[in-house]
């Protein structure tokens, strides 16, 4: 184990069988989606285990990927220490894990900062900067290890959907500059994982597997806490009663009916959602977001629909929440409506809500020595939403401030000809910005003010807030983002 120390839910989860349904389930899928099975497996959150290696090896795949340090800590399961780092020319070539007489599994392991650069790092730099940086990067690395008959396999690995939010133009100009690169280089060549095993075959076997994620090499996110062992427990009592449930049927002969057929299969499939691993990582005392309440809510829902199908009563304990909403001090809600006349008299802004930066939680973006936005404001009326940022000064000639309102709405301001202008966005699905003129009213003496209109900003009447996020850049160069790590959550309740 990856922790061995680490405190356990006191029922333990322990379900083979489940897993290999995951697999085997996730591969038809798969296959109906695309027409073919696929070769090879990003399991999830990168974890893999000795037993969930085998487990993959028998559903038909030849390869899975998972993060350099599983690489690192398995090679120090025989005596290696692992506080050296690995060699380049072990990093960036495949493996081989055994299984017994003709069974292996070949293994990739991704460059962990390469892939977080692109993660974390870039969404902040121009995109062509970004894209030399990257292949200048590559460049070096070809130029460090040694030279061999086969060329090597750098794997760069990270989550297919939340990086692009934070890149300009939800990264195409990046991949775009990128691409456009890597085709310029004759050293580089662009491949898939599958093209180059079947090309050249692993010749390094791998004698242990350590069991661990892409996250620290374990699984602390997922499992160890307070709310997550508890939550483990409800899923493994639950469970339990599903199977015993099932198996009292089947004596009784009772499980030939239709009707029960179908809720004993519902029954199971509300398990299988349950037991993914995204619950257990808002579970986790590290993460948290302003829909915490309502992912427990669901997961404990999905429970709860196991004994209703059974037409069992559920515990009382599923009917209490494990989540909490994290004390966030850096925001203060609304407590009126606001009517300021754009006009840079802060006494206009009483009773909207405040985010004041210094109150962030520790973080990286937390720790900026010098905050240029001192602080955000939010407000609105029946029919106006009011927006409003405090930057140190404002003579500060190179830099550009980005509202994003609900991931659907971007408000751009930066300076022109000594003074500042404001520009107002409709993002569509396909990335493309619609502006929207004459939709937006805009102040810049002391600080910064907008004011929109709550008709064009179309939100379903259901709705009951929207999220807001500020970032300043300069020269393409993010400097800051506030929230650092969640998002601004403005009640559109009536006054």
């Amino acid at each position: 184990m990856a922790l061995p120390h680490n405190p356990l839910p006191a029922n333990r989860f322990h379900h083979p069988e489940d897993a290999e349904w995951q697999i085997s389930e996730g591969l038809k899928y798969f296959a109906e989606i695309f027409g073919k099975k696929p070769k090879g497996m990003w399991p999830s959150e990168g974890s893999v285990s000795r037993q969930a290696a085998e487990l993959i090896q028998q559903n038909g795949i030849e390869w899975i990927a998972t993060d350099q340090d599983v690489l690192k800590y398995s090679l120090g399961l025989k005596g290696r220490p692992t506080d050296w780092s690995l060699a380049d020319y072990e990093l960036f070539s495949p493996w081989q894990i055994t299984f017994g007489k003709n069974k292996t599994l070949n293994m990739v392991f991704r460059d962990h900062n390469l892939s977080d650069a692109i993660g974390f790092r870039y969404s902040g730099w121009g995109a062509v900067a970004a894209a030399n940086d990257l292949v200048n990067i590559l460049k070096g690395i070809q130029q460090s290890i040694p030279a061999d008959k086969e060329p090597y396999l750098l794997n760069i690995i990270l989550d297919g959907e939340n990086a692009w939010e934070y890149f300009p133009n939800n990264g195409w100009d990046f991949l775009t500059a990128l691409y456009s690169k890597l085709s310029e280089e004759t050293n580089i060549v662009t491949t898939t994982v599958s093209e180059y095993i079947k090309k050249y075959p692993p010749k390094n076997i791998l004698p242990e597997l350590f069991s661990g994620s892409w996250i620290d090499h374990n699984f602390f996110v997922w499992i160890g806490y307070e709310k997550a062992n508890k939550a483990w427990s409800y899923l493994k009592e639950t469970r339990d009663a599903l199977k015993n449930a099932s198996d009292l049927l089947e004596r009784n002969g009772l499980l030939k009916a239709k009707t029960i057929q179908e809720n004993i299969a519902k029954a199971w499939q509300e398990i299988h959602i349950a037991e993914g691993s995204d619950w257990f990582w808002w579970y986790s005392d590290f993460h948290s977001s302003a829909l915490d309440l309502e992912f427990d809510k669901q997961f404990r829902q999905h429970l709860q629909n196991v004994y209703a199908l059974l037409k069992l009563d559920a515990p009382e304990h599923l009917s209490e929440p494990l989540a909490v909403m994290p004390t966030f001090k850096a925001w203060q809600p609304a407590t009126s409506f606001i009517s300021p006349g754009l006009v840079g008299d802060p006494d206009h802004w009483q009773g909207a809500g405040i985010y004041d930066p210094e109150l962030e939680p520790a973080g990286t973006m937390a720790q900026v020595a010098h905050k240029v936005i001192k602080k955000i404001f939010v407000g609105r009326n029946d029919d106006h939403l009011y927006l409003r940022i405090d930057p140190d000064r404002l003579d500060h000639p190179d830099h550009s401030y980005t509202i994003y309102i609900d991931n659907r709405y971007e408000v751009w301001i930066h300076p022109s000809n000594h003074h500042f202008i404001a520009r107002f966005f409709r993002k569509e699905r396909s990335g493309q910005r619609i502006p929207l003129e004459n939709s937006l009213h805009f102040h810049a003496d002391r600080f910064f003010e907008l004011m929109i209109p709550l008709a064009n900003l179309a939100f379903p009447k259901e709705q009951t807030a929207i999220s807001i996020k500020v970032c300043l850049s300069e020269e393409n160069q993010l400097l800051e983002q506030w929230p650092a790590q969640d998002l601004i959550r403005f009640e559109l309740r009536a006054e």
